[in-house]
C-alpha cells in the first residue's frame, strides 16, 4: 500500500512540473510577440528618404513582408524575467547595421523594381541616432497557474524579482496580470498623446507653434509621430481605485534636434529652417517635458466595490455670479501675406491663410486676457 502511494505522488509531481514548463514558455512567447511587435512598430518608422520609411518597403510585396517579419523574429533577447504577479518580461534589441544589411539583402532576393536599392538604404543610418534598438515585451500566464500557489512559487525568476509599484493595492493584486498590463498599456498611450499635445504648443517664433510646422505635411507628421513612439516612460503609479498613472518625458534639447533633423530631411523652404526651430528655447523656460497619461482597469474590478464608513457631503456653495461679458461673443480678423518665395501660388496663398489665422487667434487671446474677473484682476492675472 505504501508503495502504490510513493507511485501516485512522484507521478502527480510529474504532471505538475511539465504543466510549469509549458506554462513559463506561454509566458515567455507572449512576451516575445510582444516584444516583436514593439521591434516592428519602431523599424517600420524608419525614415529611408524625405518621403519614405520602412513600412512603405515592406509592403511592396507579401515576399518581402515575410522577410521582415523573419528578421524581426531573429532579434536577440537579451534576459527573460519571470514575476510572482504572473507576468513575464523579454527584453529584445537588434542593431541597426543589422535592420539596414537584412533589408538591403531582401532587396537584393526579393524586390523586382528601381526604387529601392542598396545605397537607398543605407540612407536609414543618416536619419537615426539609435545604433542599438531594444524594447521589453511583456506576457502572463494562464489562470490555472495563477491559482495554483505552489506552482507560482516555482514560476518566479531565482533572479532577484521587482518591486511592484501596487504591492499592497486589493483591486491591483486581485486583478488578472492581462488586465494590468492593458491598463499600462492604455495610461503609456495616453501620456504620449498628451505629450504630443504638449509639443505641439511650444512657440516657435511670435505667430508659429510646433503644430504648424507638423501640419505642413504627411512627411512631418510621420517624423513626428515616430519621434513620439520613442519617448520614454520614467515611472507608473497605481491607485487603490483601480487607476493607473504613466509620466513620459523628453528634453527640450531634443525636441528641437529632432525638428532641425526634419527640416533637412523634408525640405519646406521659407521659414522651416533649422535655425528657426532654435528658437524654441527661447520662449518656454522648461529643460524637460513631461506628460501623465491614466487608464484604469474597468468596471469588471470596479463596479459593485463596497465602500466602507460614512462620507460626509461637501457643502455646496452658491455658484458666483456671472460676469457681464459671459454672453458675448469675441470676434477678431487676421491677415496675413503671401510669401514671395514660395514655390507655387497655392502654396502662397495656404502658408498666408496659416498667417492669417494665426493672427486672428492672436488678436483673440489678446481680447480674452483684457476681460474683468473681479475689479482690479483681468483673465490674464
Amino acid at each position: 500500500m505504501r508503495k502504490f502511494v510513493t507511485v501516485v505522488a512522484f507521478v502527480a509531481a510529474a504532471l505538475t512540473a511539465q504543466d510549469l514548463a509549458k506554462e513559463k514558455l506561454l509566458a515567455r512567447r507572449a512576451a516575445e510577440l510582444d516584444a516583436y511587435r514593439k521591434l516592428a512598430e519602431y523599424i517600420k518608422g524608419l525614415r529611408i528618404s524625405s518621403s519614405t520609411t520602412v513600412k512603405d518597403f515592406v509592403t511592396e510585396s507579401d515576399e518581402i513582408n515575410a522577410a521582415f517579419r523573419t528578421m524581426i523574429k531573429h532579434a536577440r533577447v537579451t534576459d527573460v524575467r519571470y514575476f510572482k504577479d504572473g507576468t513575464c518580461e523579454v527584453d529584445a534589441e537588434i542593431t541597426l547595421e543589422r535592420v539596414v544589411t537584412e533589408l538591403k539583402r531582401t532587396v537584393v532576393r526579393h524586390y523586382h523594381g528601381s526604387t529601392w536599392t542598396d545605397e537607398v538604404m543605407e540612407n536609414i543610418k543618416k536619419h537615426t541616432q539609435r545604433k542599438v534598438i531594444k524594447v521589453t515585451g511583456s506576457g502572463c500566464v494562464r489562470d490555472e497557474l495563477l491559482n495554483n500557489p505552489q506552482l507560482m512559487d516555482e514560476f518566479i525568476s531565482r533572479s532577484p524579482s521587482k518591486r511592484n509599484d501596487w504591492s499592497g493595492l486589493e483591486i491591483w493584486e486581485r486583478a488578472h496580470p492581462r488586465d494590468r498590463l492593458l491598463a499600462k498599456r492604455a495610461a503609456e498611450l495616453d501620456a504620449k498623446r498628451k505629450l504630443a499635445e504638449t509639443i505641439k504648443g511650444l512657440q516657435i517664433s511670435g505667430s508659429t507653434y510646433v503644430k504648424d510646422f507638423v501640419a505642413q505635411s504627411d512627411e512631418v507628421r510621420s517624423h513626428f509621430d515616430h519621434f513620439i513612439k520613442g519617448v520614454r516612460i520614467t515611472a507608473y503609479v497605481f491607485y487603490p481605485d483601480g487607476r493607473v498613472e504613466a509620466e513620459a518625458e523628453v528634453t527640450i534639447e531634443r525636441v528641437v534636434e529632432e525638428l532641425k533633423r526634419t527640416t533637412k530631411m523634408v525640405r519646406l523652404g521659407g521659414v522651416w529652417v533649422p535655425q528657426t526651430m532654435e528658437k524654441v528655447k527661447k520662449y518656454t523656460q522648461k529643460r524637460i517635458i513631461k506628460a501623465i497619461g491614466s487608464a484604469s482597469l474597468g468596471k469588471k474590478y470596479t463596479k459593485g466595490r463596497k465602500v466602507t464608513g460614512v462620507r460626509e457631503q461637501p457643502r455646496r456653495t452658491p455658484a458666483p455670479a456671472m460676469p457681464d461679458w459671459a454672453n458675448r461673443t469675441l470676434k477678431a480678423k487676421g491677415q496675413g501675406i503671401m510669401p514671395e518665395e514660395a514655390e507655387s501660388v497655392e502654396a502662397a496663398f495656404l502658408a498666408a491663410e496659416r498667417a492669417a489665422f494665426a493672427d486672428a487667434l492672436r488678436k483673440l487671446a489678446e481680447q480674452v486676457y483684457g476681460l474683468k474677473i473681479k475689479a482690479q484682476t483681468t483673465v490674464k492675472d
